[in-house]
């Protein structure tokens, strides 16, 4: 796959666009599939601030929740946690591990409309990671 990764006030103009079009024909003529994504522009935007907390999260691996946490993680969203405040406590963790635990498939949240905070709607994630797949929400 190819693509093509523009901020939202700098997606070109519309010679620009017939000069991606054959492009992206080329691409696909040869086996590639080609996808634009446009970023936002909006410094505050959550995808901002979450995704490098994300990706930092991942060179973290030491400290990855164990299976007991994760089954404590599972617990508690069975009895209601909804945010995460709503696991510190209980979890006895500190907020900067929520990144690590987002990353890892232990929590699950929508990192494009929240911000990593106290307040953000989480779930347990039971393993799965595509919250993670942000890519598809910005192709446009």
């Amino acid at each position: 796959m190819v693509i093509e990764v523009k901020h939202q006030d700098f997606q070109g103009d519309a010679e620009y666009d017939v000069k991606l079009s054959d492009a992206a024909e080329i691409l696909y003529s040869n086996g590639y599939e080609f996808a634009r994504v446009v970023i936002p522009s909006n410094s505050h935007h959550p995808i901002h601030s979450n995704a490098p907390l994300i990706r930092q999260a991942f060179l973290r691996k030491d400290l990855w929740p164990t299976p007991d946490v994760v089954e404590r993680i599972n617990q508690l969203a069975a009895q209601g946690a909804s945010t995460v405040r709503d696991y510190l406590l209980p979890l006895q963790i500190s907020a900067n591990l929520i990144p690590i635990f987002l990353a890892c498939g232990a929590l699950s949240m929508d990192l494009v409309q929240h911000h990593i905070n106290g307040d953000s709607p989480v779930q347990a994630a039971f393993g799965s990671l595509d919250h993670l797949q942000l890519l598809d929400r910005f192709i446009q």
